[in-house]
Parts: structure tokens; sequence; C-alpha cells
């Protein structure tokens, strides 16, 4: 809210420093993709050409039609959208929450203790900074899921903000280290 003293060119200022700050805090979850403008008949995922299948007359010539290859569609929907993600961990059998091991219900009310959650085995936010873009991948497929009742993800998600907090904290608490004068920068 805009304080009596703040001009509103400072206010705006302020507003889109801290949706900025709310964007940059969440840049871990998204999948990565190749940068720049992808032209049609190559695949937005993984920039490779779309060909024509065998059966058309433009056999191996490049679909610009088509903007995404079939298995690029569903690591994207996997790697961005809750619900593919456990469509896909029921497909792979995984009906039982991995700490607990009691029987989730993928078709549970969401606040239902036993209602199937899709979690990130390694969590985004810790390899965000350290993995490179072609490398992060990995941590969006399916070999990063696990499926947890609820209960035990809600549990599992307040350790790992715990510990997130400790790691902001000893890094802020570095950089002010960093910013007294006397001290090397």
């Amino acid at each position: 809210m805009k304080s009596p003293s703040e001009s509103w060119d400072d206010y705006l200022a302020r507003k889109a420093r801290e949706r900025d700050r709310r964007r940059a805090m969440t840049d871990h979850r998204k999948a990565p993709m190749p940068a720049g403008r992808i032209p049609a008949g190559y695949c937005q995922r993984c920039a490779k050409a779309i060909l024509h299948l065998p059966g058309h007359r433009l056999v191996g010539q490049v679909n610009v039609k088509r903007r995404w290859h079939p298995e690029c569609v569903r690591f994207h929907e996997i790697a961005n959208h809750s619900a593919a993600q456990r469509s896909a961990l029921r497909q792979a059998g995984q009906t039982h929450c991995a700490l607990c091991r009691e029987k989730v219900q993928f078709h549970a009310w969401p606040t239902d203790r036993l209602a199937a959650d899709a979690d990130h085995i390694v969590p985004l936010w810790s390899v965000a900074g350290g993995v490179t873009m072609a490398n992060r991948g990995c941590f969006f497929s399916l070999v990063n899921l696990w499926t947890l009742c609820h209960g035990c993800h809600l549990a599992k998600s307040a350790r790992e903000a715990k510990a997130r907090a400790k790691l902001r904290a000893a890094e802020k608490k570095g950089a002010e280290a960093r910013r007294q004068p006397g001290l090397p920068i």
C-alpha cells in the first residue's frame, strides 16, 4: 500500500521491484527451454526439426505446422502441471506414499490426508543455481518425482522450507559481512 509520504513514481518503482523479486524466487520452478524464438517446424522444447512422417508426400522435410514433438509435449506437461505429474506417477505404479507406505487416493479431495501428491525428491530450489540449464531437465522428469500422501508432503515441505530459510539467512549474513567497510569484497 502506498504511504502518504511516498510519491507515485517511488510507489510504482517499489511495486515493480517486489514483482521482480517474486518472479526471481520462482525461477527455479521453470522447466528448461531453449533461449530465443524458435521458428515454426522446430520443437519449442528441444529446438530440433520436426519432420513429416513416412507416408506423407513431404516425408523427411520440416513440418512447419508442428511446434512440439509428442515426447516433448509429455515432458513439458509433467514438468509444469501437477495433475500430469500425479497421472504419470499412477501410471508408473507409484500408488503408495514413499515415506509412510500408506496407499494414496489419486481422486481424493486435495486436503485429505491420504490424497496423492507428486513431490520432487531433490527440491528444485536446491539445484537452481548449481546446475546448468542443459542439465536441469532431469530434475523436472519422472526420475525426480515420487508419490507422497498429503500429510507426509506437508511435513517434508516444512522441513525443506526451514532448510531453505537457514540457507538464505547464511547467504544474507555472508553478503552483509562482505559489504562492511574495511573488508575486501
